[in-house]
């Protein structure tokens, strides 16, 4: 039952994180027009200009560069945490199936290492129903853990 919850706890982080990161793709994506119009007019303003060795086109690309330059970055980050955020959920979902199994492996070796009487037939025939069950179970944990 507490790998539910630590489950459900990790979806929400997950949620959360991913709507943020939602968010500012959003407003990057939303920003990036302008963005190409800004530097259109820089490219634009400088082209026009007669002399492109005066200290105020050079100044203008310079800041255009370095304002491009931080552009791409800002998008670089966003595109990397995504894959942060992906691998990090999947991650901690690995996490959490490995403490149901290794909680079932021993819970199970609990039960079975239980000295019970087998000195009637009743008491037998449950004995071969809990290992049945037990092995049912195994069956299908199996698969989980493969």
């Amino acid at each position: 039952s507490s790998g539910i919850n630590y489950r459900m706890i990790s979806t929400l982080i997950w949620k959360r994180s991913r709507n943020k990161l939602t968010r500012l793709e959003a407003e990057i994506a939303m920003y990036e027009e302008s963005i190409d119009k800004t530097r259109e007019s820089t490219e634009s303003c400088c082209n026009a200009s007669p002399d492109e060795t005066s200290p105020l086109v050079v100044e203008m690309k310079t800041q255009l560069t370095a304002f491009i330059t931080k552009w791409e970055a800002l998008k670089e980050e966003c595109d990397g945490k995504n894959v942060r955020v992906d691998h990090s959920k999947a991650l901690y979902t690995w996490l959490l199936d490995v403490h149901e199994q290794e909680t079932w492996i021993t819970e199970r070796s609990k039960s079975l290492n239980l000295a019970e009487k087998r000195d009637t037939i009743a008491a037998v025939n449950r004995l071969l129903k809990k290992y049945s069950l037990f092995e049912r179970e195994l069956d299908t944990h199996s698969q989980h853990i493969e």
